[in-house]
């Protein structure tokens, strides 16, 4: 049976970027195609090998956004019960569903056992948070003979588990010493709150304290924005804007929080109505290379044009023109900072 068909779809699926998944642990199950080498034959037999379309299953985790191992187990029936087994090494790309497979395998393909190390590249497809469509094409070199096995493993992955999240315990503080009843309060830290009522002891001079004489807090905010120009009736993105975009990038992944709305606006040559409908195309690209190319969540981008109805510049010019042709993404963020005297 010839899976060229198969393997086409699978190969060229591999183009389609989707979003990551952050926990650790996997596991698959895959529909295995192996075409052995041509020159494999069964043992003491001459005897050739078909292709033919097994299963696998596979247990995982990711390390990091980088490396991921996992141990594999495959079974064929080539004439015989031909079963399979070893551990891959997973790299993955700035797409982080492409991914690079290189490893090691202990396999009995034609009735003997041999060793084999196998590369090939693999990529994941979001169906839900924790489940995906997985598709790979990988190649087989025999340690002991000159066999080169071509194979496919097509099937669903399942993410489960959280990473691990380290608590530090909270400083406990000094136990507190009973002093001799002093004739008038004492402010030993000096931050305006008497001792009998002071939570926080030596509090740093340089914050302000709040009624208790502990620290105070306030929210901080930061704010970056996106300036991007386009040619007169075009909404193609030009490569030396991507540092723009990927400076938005950085900054949401600075603050996990926050969201951006990406503004489309156009000049006003031309008809309201196409205008609007360009700002929409404009402001809907750039949303998509800051999810798709910089892998910023997608709940987290939304777009909207707003045609010519937000000139920046009101001449009749081509300097005008140039200036109102843009998208604006403005985006803030916040942390907590302390609150000095």
């Amino acid at each position: 049976m010839k899976l060229h068909l198969a393997l086409g779809v699978a190969l060229a699926s591999l183009v389609t970027p989707v979003a990551a998944n952050d926990s650790p642990w996997n596991i698959s199950g895959f529909a295995s195609y192996l075409d052995p080498d041509s020159d494999r034959t069964l043992i003491n037999t001459n005897i050739g090998l078909d292709e033919d379309i097994g299963i696998a299953a596979a247990l995982g985790y990711r390390f990091n956004t980088k490396w991921e191992g996992r141990v594999i187990f495959n079974q064929w029936k080539l004439g015989h019960t031909a079963d399979g087994y070893g551990v891959d090494g997973l790299y993955h790309f700035n797409d982080k569903h492409l991914y690079g497979i290189f490893g090691y395998k202990h396999a009995d393909l034609n009735g003997g056992d041999d060793e084999l190390l196998n590369v090939g590249l693999g990529k994941r497809f979001e169906l839900s948070e924790r489940l995906y469509f997985t598709a790979e094409a990988l190649v087989n070199q025999s340690l002991k003979d000159s066999y080169n096995d071509f194979g496919v493993n097509i099937g669903l992955t399942y993410f489960f588990g959280e990473r691990s999240k380290t608590v530090m315990p909270k400083p406990k503080p000094a136990a507190p010493v009973a002093p001799a009843k002093p004739a008038k309060p004492v402010d030993s830290d000096g931050d305006g709150v008497y001792d009998d009522a002071d939570a926080c002891p030596n509090t740093p001079m340089s914050d302000a304290v709040d009624s208790q004489g502990c620290t105070r807090y306030e929210m901080d905010s930061e704010s970056v924005r996106l300036q991007i120009n386009f040619a007169n009736n075009d909404d193609k993105v030009a490569q030396h804007y991507y540092s723009e975009i990927e400076r938005v990038a950085e900054f949401m992944s600075k603050y996990p929080e926050a969201t951006v709305v990406i503004e489309g606006h156009t000049s006003k040559v031309g008809a309201a109505s196409y205008n609007q409908n360009l700002s929409e195309r404009r402001a809907k690209m750039v949303a998509k290379i800051l999810v798709e190319h910089f892998g910023v969540q997608s709940s987290r981008v939304s777009h909207v044009g707003y045609g010519e109805t937000q000139l920046l510049n009101d001449a009749d010019t081509a300097q005008a023109h140039k200036e109102n042709r843009r998208i604006e993404a403005k985006i803030s963020g916040s942390k907590k900072v302390k609150v000095k005297r």
